[in-house]
């Protein structure tokens, strides 16, 4: 009994890399995001009161490599959720003024890689650099007068200005917060997050967070005005490297 209490000790304090090493690290979690906001084809639909959306997929992983040290190394973290909702739209059949439900669905894969320098201030890390995000799907509605379904293709890629700080008071605890921006005419797209990382097993620890996507893209005929935010939780693995 001593000599396994031990090695679980032994484990646990030899989990946490040492502050002179690189971090390698991957995420498996899941978002526990709701969609709000409104996509335009012919027609301008609210994702809550016309399509009714409701999540059907929650997925998150994330893959990413932290440097030993402020230099020319950039901090990387590539990561990817899936956006994904189902719903039933109303529409109008034009008979007597007659209506009939259509469903629809949203389908947006939406991957980011982030690229941030950082330096030590005080107690705190802070990072600045860029993220670069990709969204690739479609939405799918239904025209409010004939009831056709029309797809609405996504994609587009945003690359954003960046800016991060972290403090760790312990080994194991690490609280961090982001923010992304950028805008482009009437386009922009912004990003807030917020986690703490416990590591409490070995390599091994429980993250968990508030995250918010914003998206706006100005188009007479495919305009989108999105939000994707909500908790996320997950588990956290880091090695150093």
């Amino acid at each position: 009994m001593r000599s396994w209490a031990i090695g679980v000790i032994f484990c646990m304090a030899s989990a946490h890399a040492k502050a002179d090493d690189a971090i390698v690290h991957a995420f498996v979690g899941g978002w526990a995001y709701d969609i709000t906001g409104s996509a335009t084809n012919t027609a301008r639909y609210d994702f809550k009161d016309d399509l009714n959306l409701r999540v059907s997929d929650r997925k998150s992983y994330a893959l990413g490599y932290t440097p030993a040290g402020p230099g020319w190394v950039p901090a990387l973290e590539f990561d990817y959720a899936h956006i994904a909702a189902d719903g039933m739209q109303t529409v109008s059949t034009g008979l007597l003024g007659g209506t009939t439900v259509v469903d629809d669905r949203t389908d947006v894969d939406d991957y980011e890689l982030a690229l941030r320098w950082p330096w030590q201030q005080g107690a705190f890390t802070v990072s600045g650099g860029l993220t670069v995000a990709a969204l690739n799907g479609i939405v799918v509605v239904a025209d409010a007068d004939t009831g056709e379904q029309q797809t609405q293709k996504v994609n587009e890629i945003f690359p954003r200005a960046s800016l991060a700080v972290a403090w760790q008071p312990v080994p194991s605890l690490r609280f961090s917060a982001s923010g992304d921006y950028v805008k482009y005419k009437d386009n922009r797209a912004d990003a807030l997050e917020a986690r703490v990382f416990w590591q409490c097993l070995g390599p091994v620890g429980l993250e968990a967070g508030y995250r918010q996507r914003r998206y706006k893209i100005q188009d007479p005929m495919n305009a989108l005005d999105a939000r994707v935010a909500g908790v996320r939780v997950g588990v956290r693995m880091e090695l150093p490297y």
